[in-house]
């Protein structure tokens, strides 16, 4: 029993000498405390430096050191400089001190914006123009210069092929992968197979005496000229995808709807009255509406062009359905891509900005796409 009460005061948290830590971001106050005056027996083989923050210390040493820590913190902090000075010195002091905050330097507020954070505008919502005012739209002449007024006419497009609302863009998904897999067509990687390359059936050599591995003919895929294991064959053609044709032609009055009602179709009067064959010249003209070039948006001119329906004898040719002299013109122009009608495809409509179309090429496709009712 005397052995058991020893060893529970030994480990008694009250009676046991606790090690002081001094880190000045720690206060006194919770710290260990030793109970009592005298610290217990060290270790003969444990020496402590008494200059260090581990050093044991007792009661009366802590209290000690408590006590000059609030005496410090007690005492208020006085500046050498103020120690001499009357109050209307402190005061004139004070307004000096105002004065020179008040005053800056041009050049040092020029550093500080440079160095401050760049913060951009929240950029201004653009709302669509309702139904029906939003099948209104200008017809445009693209060969006039740029302060002149480019404004022919207006002209209400058909509800049914430029008016779809919602746009569905599961129909326009589907359209764009039927036309890249018709564009794939049947693959043309093949590899041989086993029949196929040639060489003999017969064994190469004995089964057993020898002392090299078993094999059978010339052709196994880990010979050099063997077979190709899991190669392509050439099975699938991407060019027998099928899409039903009214799914077609819902997808394309959706994408000229979507086109219209992001405010990126233009209507123009027509092509062929090209002021000139120049490239540069047509390249002026259509950066005026900020198109074509390396900075431009990107544009898909559709025309209609037949000059043997159009009156007047000095006409240009028709080339691919479009005015050979504006095929000429454009045909060097980035992002500019010039097409007819019968070549609208919903791929290429969602890949260009901007959609430009001719009097003549809304007229046929109104007449392709329009709806029975």
């Amino acid at each position: 029993q005397q052995q058991q009460q020893q060893q529970q005061q030994r480990h008694h948290p009250t009676s046991a000498l606790r090690l002081v830590s001094q880190h000045p971001k720690t206060t006194l106050q919770h710290r260990w405390l030793s109970t009592e005056s005298k610290p217990h027996r060290i270790p003969s083989n444990l020496n402590f430096d008494q200059r260090s923050s581990f050093a044991p210390v007792t009661s009366s040493q802590f209290k000690d050191r408590l006590a000059d820590q609030e005496r410090l913190l007690a005492t208020p902090y006085k500046n050498d400089d103020n120690n001499n000075l009357d109050e209307d010195e402190l005061e004139e002091k004070a307004l000096e001190a105002e004065e020179e905050e008040e005053e800056y330097d041009e050049e040092d507020d020029k550093d500080d914006e440079e160095d401050a954070p760049m913060f951009l505008p929240p950029p201004d919502i653009v709302y669509a123009v309702p139904l029906p005012q939003r099948l209104h739209v200008p017809i445009l002449d693209l060969f006039v210069p740029e302060h002149e007024n480019n404004e022919v006419g207006t002209l209400w497009l058909d509800e049914g092929v430029f008016g779809c609302d919602p746009i569905r863009v599961d129909l326009m998904k589907k359209a764009v992968n039927y036309w890249r897999a018709k564009k794939r067509g049947r693959r043309k990687a093949h590899v041989k197979g086993i029949s196929e390359i040639s060489g003999s059936g017969r064994k190469l050599r004995p089964q057993k005496g020898q002392g090299r591995a078993r094999v059978g003919h010339s052709r196994p895929p880990q010979f050099r000229g063997g077979v190709k294991v899991h190669g392509p064959k050439n099975t699938r053609d991407y060019g027998k995808t099928k899409l039903n044709r009214k799914v077609r032609q819902a997808a394309l009055r959706n994408a000229l709807s979507q086109k219209l009602l992001e405010g990126n179709l233009m209507i123009a009067n027509q092509l062929h009255h090209l002021p000139s064959i120049k490239t540069k010249e047509l390249a002026a003209y259509l950066g005026n509406y900020d198109i074509g070039g390396m900075d431009g948006s990107s544009a898909l001119i559709l025309d209609s062009y037949n000059p043997e329906e159009t009156e007047g004898s000095e006409l240009p040719a028709q080339y691919k359905g479009v005015p050979a002299n504006f095929w000429v013109a454009s045909n060097n122009i980035p992002n500019v891509k010039v097409n007819n009608h019968i070549s609208a495809v919903v791929y290429h409509i969602l890949r260009h900005e901007k959609l430009i179309l001719t009097l003549a090429c809304v007229e046929m496709l109104e007449r392709r796409l329009k709806l029975p009712y």
